[in-house]
């Protein structure tokens, strides 16, 4: 069945829906947040109360942590032990969130107009090497099977952080082309990836060769 704004829905232009696992759908609107379970919609607001505008990205992490990442209000966290909201005041670069990741050390990787930061242990940080991108927009984030973190660009290219550095990979390397939306793991060592021009495929060992090139 289809929920709309008469069911409860706060907008029906969705522009993110994420689904649990645990039996609840989070659908991110233009005006908010709304979760469905068991055909029920209920709208979400933010700690405190306060609302939470714009819906970009969603994460649940192992926790039990709903982060949401907002167009106007940083991230917004759901969860008695969650920083509440992080935003330009507690370190992050931009108040606009395009994506969020959590990676295997439970750590989570948040995409803003401003390149990346990251949150750990109370902490957000900035990884070595990623202020490369400080002027660019995030857009997808993915953690491959070996830990590493791919980074989408809104035009400069795709970011690979293996841990300590960063690498940078354009049209120049191969790529189909610069604008990386959307990334999503493929197999036999590949990586799908979206953008303005269409979807287009890539090879982890190729990309690890332009690399030492």
């Amino acid at each position: 069945r289809r929920f709309d704004v008469s069911d409860g829905m706060l907008s029906n232009d969705i522009a993110v829906v994420y689904g649990d696992g645990r039996g609840t759908v989070w659908a991110g609107t233009d005006y908010g947040l709304n979760a469905i379970r068991d055909g029920r919609v209920t709208a979400v607001s933010g700690p405190g109360g306060r609302a939470i505008g714009p819906v970009r990205a969603l994460l649940r992490t192992r926790d039990g942590t709903l982060w949401v990442g907002t167009a106007h209000h940083g991230v917004l966290c759901v969860s008695e032990s969650s920083p509440g909201v992080l935003d330009t005041s507690s370190g992050l670069p931009d108040n606009w969130v395009h994506a969020l990741v959590e990676d295997r050390h439970g750590g989570v990787w948040i995409g803003t107009n401003l390149g990346v930061r990251y949150w750990r242990d109370g902490r957000l940080s900035q990884p070595p090497g990623t202020d490369r991108l400080s002027r660019e927009a995030i857009y997808a984030l993915f953690e491959d099977e070996r830990g590493r973190i791919w980074i989408g660009t809104g035009g400069g290219g795709l970011g690979c952080w293996d841990g300590s550095a960063l690498a940078v990979f354009t049209s120049r390397q191969g790529l189909a082309e610069d604008s990386i939306l959307g990334i999503a793991g493929g197999q036999r060592g590949g990586l799908w990836l979206a953008g303005n021009r269409g979807i287009s495929r890539v090879s982890l060992a190729a990309l690890d060769q332009a690399r030492q090139d």
